[in-house]
C-alpha cells in the first residue's frame, strides 16, 4: 500500500494556518517511507493562487525505492506541465511571500472570527478552530436539525455548505464551510446560519 498525501505546506507563524504537513500518522497504522509520497504544487500551497490551471505538481518520495517504483510508470500516463509551469512556480516560491504573509493573516483573523462568533451565537455548534487549512468543520449534532445540517442551512438559511456524510459515515451531523473568503461575506454567512437557528428553536 503506498499513501498519497497532497497539499503538503508550510507552516506559517507559530498560531497556524499553516495549511501544513499532516502526514498519516497512526491512523493507518505504521507507515514506513517506502509507503508515503507528497504532493504539492505552487497553488496547492496558497504560494500564489494565480498560478491555477499551469498543471505542475512535485512529488516528494518517502525514500529512494519507492521513486524507483514511480519511474516505472510509463510516461503517457503522466501528464504534463504546459510552459509556463516551471517559471511560474519559481515566481510563485520564491518572490510572493510578502503576498502569502498577507493572505495568511487574513486567514488567520478569518478563523479567529468564526471561533468568537460560533461561541457567540452558536454555542451549540461543536467546534475546534483548525491548526492548518481553511476548513471550519461544524459538528451541528446537538441541533437535532430536519434533514441535517446541509439541508437545513440550504433551505432555511440560503448557504450552501460542504455536507459531512460525503467525508464518511464519522461526518454525519457536521457541516463544513469554507473561511478563505472576504469577511463580510463570511459575517453574512454566519449571520444567516445564526438567525435560522434560533428560528428552530
Amino acid at each position: 500500500m503506498v499513501i498519497t498525501q497532497t497539499g503538503i505546506q508550510r507552516r506559517h507563524g507559530p498560531n497556524g494556518i499553516s495549511i501544513g504537513i499532516k502526514l498519516i500518522g497512526t491512523e493507518v497504522g505504521a507507515l514506513d517511507d517506502d509507503h508515503i509520497i507528497g504532493e504539492t504544487g505552487p497553488n496547492r500551497d496558497s504560494s500564489c493562487k494565480v498560478t491555477g490551471g499551469i498543471r505542475i505538481a512535485v512529488a516528494v518520495f518517502g525514500s529512494d525505492a519507492l521513486h524507483d517504483r514511480f519511474k516505472k510508470v510509463p510516461r503517457r500516463s503522466l501528464g504534463g506541465h504546459n510552459c509556463l509551469g516551471i517559471p511560474l512556480t519559481r515566481i510563485a516560491w520564491q518572490q510572493c511571500d510578502d503576498w502569502l504573509a498577507g493572505v495568511v493573516s487574513y486567514l488567520q483573523g478569518n478563523r479567529d472570527f468564526v471561533t468568537e462568533f460560533l461561541a457567540r451565537r452558536m454555542p451549540a455548534v461543536g467546534y475546534v478552530a483548525p491548526e492548518a487549512t481553511f476548513f471550519a468543520w461544524m459538528d451541528c449534532r446537538e441541533l437535532d436539525l430536519p434533514g441535517g445540517p446541509y439541508e437545513y442551512f440550504l433551505e432555511h438559511a440560503k448557504v450552501g455548505l460542504s455536507d459531512g456524510v460525503p467525508f464518511g459515515e464519522a461526518g454525519k451531523g457536521f457541516a463544513r464551510v469554507n473561511f478563505a473568503t472576504p469577511r463580510k461575506l463570511l459575517e453574512q454567512i454566519l449571520e444567516r446560519m445564526a438567525d435560522s437557528i434560533e428560528k428552530n428553536e
